[in-house]
């Protein structure tokens, strides 16, 4: 068995081997050994083979360079040890490689710190959501309604909410506080009828919506009078 100092690991690697179970992860770190020093590559099950498909090829192309390597320094010690440029360029082909993983590993944290910086803004943006829509209910006749009630009105106005976004509604603050003070005065139907009215017709902006709502008791009898037909 050959002896072997070290093995190039890849960030996407890490990423497959902590996914992986104990046991899989293993046999997997067990056969790039065996590749690296001649050994015998152990069974795997079907999760850890379909990991280590991916992996071998890669792996294998490393054990060829170093075994290049090693044999031209065998090559060279046999004609009394390589030329003090071929030195230089081991050197800095060894400074290159530590640069190469360094800059992988502060890509790896960039992609991690977006990420979590990302999840941080969603959970902020719906709790204030929901800040916002209990701040509405106990605002709007906080003193004349029951708890049921107030908790009727929040789900109801989480409803519009929900249903704005989903047919493209932007989802700001603004639209959101308009959201919940058109469902206090003009009720839910409405403003649902509203949203998919703006949908149906490609104008889901809020001044188009209100114009909507400031409209339903006219007559929409003919095309001029329908509110879509107003310049926004």
């Amino acid at each position: 068995m050959d002896a072997f100092e070290w093995i190039k690991m890849r960030g996407v690697w890490l990423d497959v081997l902590i996914a992986l179970p104990d046991a899989d992860r293993l046999s997997v770190l067990q056969a790039m050994k065996a590749v690296m020093s001649g050994g015998e590559i152990p069974e795997m099950s079907i999760t850890a083979r379909i990991a280590w498909m991916n992996i071998l090829p890669v792996l294998e192309s490393d054990k060829e360079q170093r075994d290049k390597i090693t044999e031209a320094r065998k090559e060279a010690g046999a004609k009394g040890g390589r030329p003090k440029n071929q030195n230089n360029q081991m050197v800095l082909d060894e400074k290159q490689k530590n640069q190469m993983v360094s800059e992988e590993k502060q890509k790896n944290q960039m992609v991690f710190e977006e990420k979590q910086k990302k999840q941080k803004v969603a959970k902020k943006k719906e709790e204030r959501r929901e800040e916002d829509i209990r701040s509405s209910s106990s605002s709007v006749g906080s003193s004349f309604i029951t708890d049921e009630e107030a908790e009727q009105m929040m789900q109801m106005q989480t409803e519009i909410i929900n249903e704005a976004e989903k047919v493209g509604l932007d989802a700001t603050d603004w639209n959101r506080e308009k959201l919940v003070d058109a469902v206090s005065v003009y009720g839910k139907d409405a403003v649902m009828d509203a949203l998919h009215d703006a949908a149906d017709h490609g104008a889901v902006k809020w001044v188009y919506i209100q114009r909507i709502l400031d409209n339903q008791g006219q007559s929409r009898a003919s095309p001029e009078d329908r509110p879509w037909n107003f310049v926004c």
